[in-house]
């Protein structure tokens, strides 16, 4: 069993959760109420982005497939020159991205990588990933958050 989340990780999804709160009007905006039926949100790259943080924002979004972007602020957005779009300012004095993506947990997460994603590097997703995966035990459902590592595209068969 693992020890649960340290103190200073609780108060960090503290401060996440005020931020997502924060972008939940944009939400309600494009999508209607959060709380309204249940659904399965799924994106590539960008697409993935929108998945990831849409759902740490939606607890009716059952279901979050985040493709080719799961990964941590640091180790791929933060480092190179990339699509601003993927990156919410100020997050990284928030937390990483495996705290907001356990905003999701309970609910289930399945991050699709690639091996070669020069953009989104493996060995920083299982990083991001191991972290995540943390928060999952804690709640006692580990099962419900997956990742599935292929070649460099999206698995519309694994999802």
């Amino acid at each position: 069993m693992m020890a649960p989340v340290a103190d200073n990780s609780r108060r960090r999804l503290k401060c996440i959760s005020l931020g997502v709160n924060l972008l939940r009007p944009l939400y309600v905006g494009l999508f209607g109420s959060p709380e309204e039926e249940a659904e399965i949100l799924t994106g590539n790259s960008g697409g993935g982005t929108v998945s990831l943080l849409a759902a740490a924002c939606a607890t009716r979004i059952s279901v979050s497939v985040s493709s080719r972007y799961f990964d941590t602020f640091a180790g791929s957005l933060g480092s190179i020159a990339h699509c601003d779009y993927n990156y919410v300012p100020g997050v990284l004095r928030l937390g990483e991205m495996h705290d907001v993506a356990g905003l999701i947990a309970p609910r289930h997460f399945l991050a699709v990588a690639g091996r070669e994603d020069h953009i989104f590097p493996i060995a920083h997703t299982e990083a991001a990933f191991a972290q995540l995966v943390r928060v999952y035990q804690t709640l006692s459902v580990p099962e419900c958050c997956e990742m599935y590592v292929g070649a460099y595209r999206y698995y519309k068969e694994r999802v």
